[in-house]
């Protein structure tokens, strides 16, 4: 059922992908390309088949486990009346649930940026801030799952690098992404470690993993969408969406990556001025 539901979907995606296309072709050739960009269309409709696929592998998955409705387990309040006792099920299947729901809330978020940019709307509530303070702030929020991961982080943070001018909740977001793919691509007893210091008149930080590293072929593409290697768990969007928030920023991202031994991603921004 799960596998007929997807082959639907990818049927309906596919044919309206091509709508798409055409009508924005259309639109672009009477009124003008600056009214209705293709590109930005066919962002929006990636993300409605990706949340729908996603809906449908939940679904499948709750079938298979629960022979609960779908609209059961992608309510994270069932969820948690599950994982309450108020409903049959422990902690050990309930907690697809709320990885699954995490997942969508985390897609939606970060599609929702890309048509953002895409469209070149993306507002930044600038502020003066440190940048080691955002560091210091993602790394906190990952402590749990790297130690789940069996991964140690650190952190080496320059007393002399200066303030930078940015929208903190945009570039906590933007190195959120690379920290989590650091940690997913790290094997257990591997570390990962975040330094931030100056570079001429900018800000570098720079965050350095002793992961599995990126394939060749991929590496020059790694800030493209939907780009990454075999085998991840992965979206494809996280260091898109890091590129164009650092872009806005007025800064620039790099990485280099050896094959089995590690990447480290470079993140430079202006310093913030009076």
């Amino acid at each position: 059922m799960g596998c007929l539901i997807l082959g639907v979907i990818a049927l309906v995606a596919v044919a309206a992908a091509v709508v798409t296309a055409l009508a924005g072709t259309l639109l672009s050739w009477l009124l003008g390309p600056t009214f209705f960009r293709p590109g930005t269309a066919q962002v929006v409709l990636v993300m409605t088949a990706l949340m729908l696929v996603l809906f449908a592998v939940v679904a499948q998955r709750g079938i298979r486990r629960f022979s609960l409705p779908m609209d059961n387990l992608i309510d994270a309040g069932q969820a948690e009346a599950i994982a309450d006792g108020l409903y049959p099920g422990d902690a050990d299947h309930v907690q697809p649930i709320l990885d699954a729901t995490r997942t969508l809330e985390v897609l939606v978020e970060d599609l929702r940026t890309l048509v953002l940019t895409e469209a070149g709307s993306l507002v930044l509530n600038r502020e003066h801030v440190e940048p080691g303070a955002l560091v210091q702030d993602v790394l906190a929020s990952f402590e749990t799952q790297s130690e789940a991961f069996g991964v140690s982080m650190a952190s080496a943070i320059d007393s002399t690098v200066p303030n930078v001018d940015v929208d903190p909740a945009r570039i906590r977001s933007a190195l959120a992404n690379v920290v989590s793919n650091a940690i997913r691509h790290t094997p257990a007893g591997g570390s990962i470690r975040i330094d931030v210091h100056p570079t001429g008149e900018n800000v570098e930080i720079s965050v350095t993993d002793t992961g599995e590293g990126i394939s060749p072929d991929i590496l020059p593409r790694v800030f493209q969408r939907f780009v990454k290697g075999p085998g991840s768990t992965g979206s494809g969007l996280g260091l898109a969406i890091t590129h164009d928030i650092i872009t806005a920023h007025g800064g620039t991202v790099e990485i280099k990556s050896t094959l089995g031994a590690g990447t480290t991603v470079r993140i430079t921004l202006p310093p913030a001025t009076t």
